[in-house]
């Protein structure tokens, strides 16, 4: 199990799931858009670990917001208590004509349990 999580692989398949979930020639309503940020959590949670396995030994939760594009800005922000030398996060933005998708994923490393050296043992 590595210690970090390697972002490139991380950032390739969040891309690879924004850009299959947001098809071009969509058309988005209040309720779709929804349902876009709903597909994209549920793609990334199933897929994640089988596609990227410097994951493993890592929880990690998805936030996705996907918003409709008419020029706007906007900006995500989290806060998160975490140990700042082993937890990560990765993020990625995603523009097309339609719709920004603003992925972001927390790993929060799991710590291993280490099995007790007397037990069982008197």
């Amino acid at each position: 199990m590595e210690d970090s999580v390697n972002r490139d692989e991380v950032e390739k398949f969040l891309l690879a799931s924004t850009t299959q979930v947001t098809a071009a020639g969509k058309e988005y309503t209040t309720s779709t858009l929804s349902q876009v940020g709903t597909q994209l959590v549920e793609l990334i949670n199933t897929g994640l670990s089988a596609n990227c396995p410097s994951a493993d030994g890592f929880k990690f939760v998805v936030h996705a917001t996907v918003q409709e594009q008419w020029g706007q800005g906007s900006q995500v922000g989290a806060r998160c208590e975490w140990d700042c030398a082993r937890d990560q996060v990765v993020s990625i933005t995603h523009n097309t004509d339609k719709v920004t998708v603003c992925l972001v994923v927390f790993f929060v490393h799991i710590e291993e349990e280490e099995e007790d050296s007397d037990s069982g043992e008197e």
